[in-house]
């Protein structure tokens, strides 16, 4: 049994140390400021991304959400052995999301989203010490999906989309080379 405490304890106390690298969870205005816990709410389109299902089960005919929110990020890097840090020089980050619903009838909708789920970028200093594991890096991914929903009851849908992602990706490193 104490095997069994020790491990959830573990588990729970690593749930704050998962890291989402260049993911970018700003999908939807309302489910920003609901601090992402609308998958069980009814929105506007952009339950397209959380909940593909509940756009059947949304009131208006036609059901749009537009959003843009600009990331300003800044990392630093600090050389333990000669007390010298760096930071970065990172250009701001642009993610941007659309979603469009329509109802086709009182229980079918279909729906289309554009959004940009993962993105950023970070540039160093030309002469700082990581230079040649990486000078800059920026990474961008735009993610189609078209969405139709069924609603089996007024408190009951379904839905299926398909994702299609588009994406690149642009590192430069330094070479260890002599100058001359």
């Amino acid at each position: 049994m104490l095997k069994f405490g020790s491990v959830c304890c573990a588990l729970l106390a690593s749930a704050g140390l998962f890291a989402g690298g260049f993911q970018v969870a700003l999908q939807g205005q309302k489910q920003i400021g609901r601090a992402h816990i609308g998958t069980p709410f009814l929105s506007d389109a952009s339950n397209i991304y959380f909940n593909p299902g509940a756009i059947a089960l949304l009131d208006k005919k036609y059901s749009f959400s537009v959003g843009f929110s600009p990331i300003i990020s800044s990392a630093a890097y600090q050389n333990e052995a000669l007390k010298v840090q760096t930071h970065s020089k990172s250009p701001v980050g642009t993610p941007f999301s659309f979603y469009g619903s329509y109802k086709i009838t009182d229980k079918i909708a279909a729906g289309f989203g554009v959004y940009t789920p993962f993105g950023s970028g970070v540039k160093w200093e030309d002469d700082w010490a990581g230079r040649y594991l990486i000078q800059s890096i920026k990474l961008q991914a735009i993610f189609l999906q078209p969405t139709v929903a069924y609603a089996i009851s007024d408190k009951i849908s379904v839905g299926a989309g398909f994702i299609y992602s588009t994406g690149k990706v642009a590192l430069k490193r330094a070479l260890p080379l002599p100058v001359g």
